[in-house]
């Protein structure tokens, strides 16, 4: 994981603005904290491993989330 963060950082930074529910982001806040992990690494790690296709995400009626391995 570290590693993962040293390549993030040598890269330039940009700010993702953007709205989300407020139960979600508190909920995704909370779990971050608990883990000890800056909620910023792991929405990057996220999007790095979803852009390369370790995992596809299928999004259905009523935004219920199924996550493939």
């Amino acid at each position: 994981m570290s590693s993962i963060k040293a390549n993030v950082q040598k890269n330039e930074r940009a700010m993702l603005n953007t709205t989300i529910n407020k139960g979600v982001l508190d909920s995704f806040k909370a779990h971050c904290k608990g883990a000890g992990m800056p909620m910023n690494t792991v929405l990057e790690t996220f999007m790095v491993q979803f852009v390369s296709g370790e995992f596809v995400l299928k999004i259905g009626k009523g935004n219920k989330i199924d996550i493939k391995d």
